[in-house]
Parts: C-alpha cells; structure tokens; sequence
C-alpha cells in the first residue's frame, strides 16, 4: 500500500477535511511533513484528472469532494447527513435567527452546542466570524443549497403580538402579514 493510496482513502472515507497531523496517524507515518509532501502530490495528481472529485488543500488541511461543477447533477444521491436532532435544532436556530451570536446560541441551547458547531461548520453548513468576545453564526451557500433554500430571506418569521392571545400567531414574511 503507498502512503498516497491511503491518504486518498482516508479523505475518501471521512467526508470532512484532515490536517497533515491526523493523516499521518491515521496511515501510521511518524514523518508529518512527508505526509504533507504526498498530500499535496495528490492535491496536484487530481488537478489534472478530468474527473468529477478534487482532493484539495484549505489552510493546514486536506479534503475531497465533488467538484463544483457536477454538483448538482449529484446532489439528490447524497444521504441524509446522519444529525443528531438537537444539533438538527442547533441548525434550525441559527437559520431562523441569523446573524445570531454564540453567546447567545449557548444561552438558549446549552455548552453542548460548542460541538454541534464544529460539526455543523466541518460540514460547511455555517460560518462563524469574530465579533468582540463572540462570534456571529450564519448559514452557507451549502446549507442553502442542501436543504433547497434559495435564501434564507425564504424562511418565514415568527412573531407573537403583544397584545394578541396566546393562540394567535402573527405570521411575517418580506410580503408581510399573513392573515
């Protein structure tokens, strides 16, 4: 087996993108910048393959992935992304609510919801950027693209009326209230 045969194998298989570091322990390779060596051979090998995956380098770490050209002629074959449902709640939140705040996030959800988005950010369905002590948490292209949201302007907010009864709603969207 060649080190560059396991390094394809082990991005195949994991679906999200491993540093130099952890793709020398998952191939048993002491030697981290050899490792990187043969990754970026690959990265080069699959640029020039007329083919419909890319094996790619971002930051300190390497992925695979269709290219962005055939995706969606793919897409509908890929599986339910297999989420808990409170990270699935997680998700829904940011959606509905973005911009919204990690602190905040955390506030209504819990410390549980650090991991849920680092899993939800490994699957490029949010980004979250610095602001102050915090950081502000959105939804993606990706996320759009794979739960069919033209824009998350789409989805419909939710407001109860002060002065209404509990059981009356107030819908509103960018056409306004619904009656």
């Amino acid at each position: 087996m060649s080190k560059r045969g396991l390094i394809e194998a082990a991005l195949f298989v994991s679906g999200s993108n491993l540093s130099a570091e952890k793709l020398a322990k998952v191939i048993g390779s002491l030697d981290v910048k050899a490792v990187k060596e043969e990754a970026d051979r690959l990265v080069e090998e699959y640029k020039s393959r007329d083919g419909g995956v890319e094996v790619f380098k971002t930051g300190k770490s390497y992925g695979m992935r269709v290219k962005p050209e055939y995706e969606d002629s793919v897409t509908m074959l890929i599986p339910e992304t297999d989420m808990p449902k409170a990270m699935l709640k997680t998700l829904a939140m940011i959606a509905y609510e973005q911009p919204i705040k990690q602190s905040y996030l955390v506030k209504l959800r819990g410390n549980r919801v650090y991991e849920y988005m680092k899993r939800l950010e490994a699957l490029e369905f949010i980004d979250r950027k610095p602001e102050g002590h915090t950081k502000m948490i959105t939804t993606t292209a990706k996320f759009n693209k794979y739960f069919r949201i033209n824009d998350a302007k789409e989805l419909v907010k939710r407001e109860v009326g002060a002065e209404e009864d509990a059981d009356s709603e107030n819908i509103v969207s960018e056409d306004g209230p619904s009656e």
